[in-house]
């Protein structure tokens, strides 16, 4: 079953998909709806990762840091400091 939803979007980047479109061969539609899926994909599997990894925290080596960050992650908050393990400082995109 499929459901209508209207979606108000920019002129530009409405122009910028009707290209991508065409010149793949999908109609702006399709390239919506995958670009949509994909997207509600990762933060899906991105919000099963920070719930594991917050079930897991006892046993890290970060701690509380670590658990304010993956929280901030999920929530997708911006942060003021990023947990260092190992040495190495996390950044947002290394978790994705």
């Amino acid at each position: 079953m499929t459901a209508t939803t209207k979606l108000k979007l920019p002129d530009d980047l409405k122009a910028r998909i009707a290209a991508v479109a065409q010149r793949s061969g999908k109609s702006a539609l399709a390239l919506m709806s995958g670009a949509l899926e994909l997207q509600t994909e990762l933060a899906e599997r991105r919000t099963a990762f920070v719930a594991d990894a917050l079930l897991a925290r006892p046993d890290s080596e970060g701690g509380e840091p670590l658990c304010k960050f993956l929280c901030a992650e999920v929530r997708d908050d911006e942060i003021d400091e990023r947990p260092r393990l190992g040495g190495q400082q996390f950044l947002r995109r290394e978790i994705e």
